[in-house]
């Protein structure tokens, strides 16, 4: 049978078996959105399409069984991994993908694996222009499987990065951003963690931390509580001149379940000369 006329499909806790993927593919020629989430079933799944341009994985918890997952889409333009953990990830033909995200909802050291196997693929990704991840770039700087110091993403431009402000925080940052050389647009949010920041070598830790991001124009942080933390990096923005336009300070404070967004208006900082800031609120911001 053939499903000519289905161009988008979600499937939601459904046994995927690895046969039963390759003839969902063939069967939806013309598919262009393709989300899974809770799936399970499959031992070495194969995504083929030539007209497939989005692609969610959601909640794909690897076992014993180490499940392997290949995908072969020249037209793929956006790929999402959310809770996802493979033994293997396989990306075949991504000069079209311009939009990346891999996600974890607890930042938990147990998961690092699977988010540096996922975010590797972006090796891959020449043409990535938007980037959505957490900031554990530090954990690179220690690893035998870091990215070579030949890799750039020249063409990425937005960058949504889930961090902290401490020191390990900013390491990492500056070791992600010296390889997005074009960077225009940073929106940082404060993810939810377990435990504590594991140990750095000394060199690193006593190391100045300094950003060189030439085309970034503008910063956002959400939410913004005023720790010492935070406050120190707006001041590394702000005098070392690393944004070009303005810092959006969206307000926030600790609540019963965490930090939460305050209802009132953004604190806007905006940059009027080489060595002068003013503020505003963002009044009309939603």
């Amino acid at each position: 049978m053939r499903f000519w006329t289905i161009r988008c499909l979600l499937l939601d806790e459904v046994c995927l078996q690895d046969q039963l993927m390759s003839d969902l593919i063939l069967g939806c020629p013309n598919l262009e959105d393709l989300e899974l989430q809770n799936c399970w079933g499959h031992r070495r799944l194969k995504i083929c399409s030539k007209r497939l341009k989005r692609l969610v994985f959601g909640f794909f918890y690897d076992s014993e069984i180490r499940e392997t997952l290949s995908i072969d889409c020249p037209n793929l333009c956006s790929i999402s991994f959310d809770c996802c953990s493979f033994y293997k990830v396989v990306l075949k033909s991504a000069a079209s993908l311009v939009d990346f995200r891999v996600q974890i909802v607890n930042i938990m050291e147990q998961y690092y694996d699977s988010w540096s196997k996922a975010l590797k693929l972006i090796e891959q990704a020449p043409n990535l222009k938007h980037l959505d991840t957490l900031n554990w770039w530090f954990k690179f700087l220690t690893s035998m499987d870091s990215f070579p110091e030949s890799f750039m993403l020249y063409n990425l431009k937005f960058l949504e990065l889930q961090t902290g402000f401490t020191k390990h925080d900013l390491i990492g940052m500056a070791a992600l951003l010296k390889h997005c050389p074009n960077l225009e647009t940073m929106i940082l949010e404060y993810p939810f963690k377990f435990g504590e920041d594991e140990s750095l070598p000394e060199e690193l830790l006593n190391k100045p931390v300094e950003f060189s991001i030439p085309s970034l124009k503008q910063v956002t942080i959400k939410p913004y509580i005023g720790t010492e933390d935070e406050g120190n990096f707006v001041k590394i923005l702000t005098e070392q001149g690393v944004v070009l336009e303005k810092v959006v300070l969206v307000p926030g404070e600790v609540g019963e379940y965490g930090i939460v967004l305050k209802p009132v208006p953004p604190i806007v900082l905006y940059k009027t000369d080489s060595q002068t800031w003013k503020y505003s609120l963002l009044r009309d911001a939603k």
